[in-house]
């Protein structure tokens, strides 16, 4: 295991050929891990190192020729599960910034991909199941999970995930239908895997599905149980099977009654790209938490 400095381990990660194709880390609201203080790097050999162990990481499957870069200060108190499966899993990078609270199974197939977690405050329990090669999973800053479930399958493809989002319980994330529809009479897969990008400051509530293809704008909010097959712009409010924007000019707060100065810190975040000063009314009769079971 080989201590680097955070700015030599910064520069280890912006030279990974999945994070170099990145087009997201050029704009605000996906970040990096921040790391306070040394960063280890560690080469997987035939065998985990102890000092894994001692975090609470457990290694498993081939892992001769993966690697990891974490915080060696922070334990994971909850756990955390990385499995390499197969012979052909190799050569894959996975970053840990400085997360305390991760509770997470890993498991990936296939070469040359990058699973990045970044800074996070709250819980995040996930599980993530890569499926190919060159794909790469970012999760930005601040992300909080409750028990989320992410797929990020085919080649060179990406799930990224911007800063300070939260997922509530039953989240799926995936990229792909993890099985071909062919169209016959054109001889050709319909439905191959896509590319999906969530914004920064997204809230996912309870069992909401989010499809292969889609982009999720800044500060929006998507209702529970809600199915998205197509993008949602930034500061929206998008309910239903498939979802659709029910109200513009919004977002949401982590707190249950926030104060009248974080409420203006988000407007003054957000007011440039919610389109419009003032939000689309819902009908009247129940507030929009109550409505879609937030």
């Amino acid at each position: 295991m080989q201590l680097l400095s955070p700015d030599e381990a910064m520069s280890l990660l912006r030279a990974h050929p999945r994070l170099r194709a990145a087009t997201a880390l050029d704009r605000p609201g996906f970040s990096l891990p921040g790391f306070p203080g040394p960063v280890a790097r560690c080469v997987l050999g035939s065998a985990p190192p102890p000092e894994l162990t001692a975090l609470g990481l457990r290694v498993e499957g081939t892992m001769e020729g993966n690697a990891l870069l974490f915080d060696p200060a922070t334990p994971f108190a909850a756990g955390l599960r990385l499995r390499f499966i197969g012979r052909g899993a190799r050569n894959n990078l996975l970053v840990l910034g400085p997360a305390p609270r991760v509770r997470a199974d890993l498991a990936v197939s296939g070469a040359d991909n990058c699973l990045v977690l970044g800074d996070t405050e709250g819980k995040v329990a996930l599980r993530l199941t890569v499926r190919g090669d060159n794909c790469l999973f970012l999760a930005g800053a601040g992300m909080s999970a409750n028990e989320a479930n992410i797929l990020l399958q085919g080649e060179g493809r990406s799930i990224v995930i911007g800063d300070d989002c939260m997922a509530s319980s039953g989240v799926a994330i995936r990229n792909s239908d993890s099985h071909a529809i062919i169209d016959l009479e054109a001889a050709e897969q319909v439905n191959p895997p896509r590319d999906v990008e969530i914004g920064e400051h997204v809230w996912l509530a309870n069992g909401a599905v989010v499809l292969k293809g889609v982009r999720i704008g800044a500060g929006c909010i998507v209702a529970a149980r809600a199915l998205v097959s197509r993008d949602l712009p930034p500061c929206c409010l998008g309910a239903g099977m498939p979802a659709r924007v029910i109200r513009r000019g919004v977002t949401w707060s982590r707190r249950l009654t926030p104060s009248r100065a974080e409420i203006a810190a988000l407007v003054k975040r957000f007011e440039a790209r919610s389109g419009s000063a003032a939000a689309e009314q819902l009908p009247r009769g129940g507030g929009v938490g109550g409505d879609l079971g937030l």
